[in-house]
């Protein structure tokens, strides 16, 4: 799945990804994984946050889902780059604890 030195594990917070990832959950992103790979589900960093979206390129721009319909997307400009959106790596697994 990738190199071990590049694996991070994290804690997902909030419900934008429910009904796949829920709050509390535990995902592993693998950050030598910064290709974006359409549909896949990355930690995105935005300025000071870490977020967890599916991904989507067009052309000049990344565009951010959340699986929960009540969060709309973010189509994010990056033209010219973008100094406040990074791709941080694909989340490749995660779990969540029988609640």
């Amino acid at each position: 799945m990738g190199n071990p030195d590049d694996m991070v594990l994290m804690e997902v917070s909030g419900n934008s990804m429910a009904p796949e990832l829920l709050d509390g959950d535990t995902v592993l992103i693998n950050q030598g994984q910064t290709d974006i790979l359409s549909g896949k589900i990355y930690a995105v960093g935005i300025e000071d946050t870490a977020v967890a979206k599916r991904v989507e390129r067009r052309p000049g721009a990344l565009v951010l889902r959340s699986s929960n319909p009540a969060y709309p997307e973010l189509e994010v400009d990056m033209r010219g780059g973008c100094d406040t959106v990074r791709i941080i790596g694909r989340i490749i697994w995660w779990c969540h604890e029988e609640r």
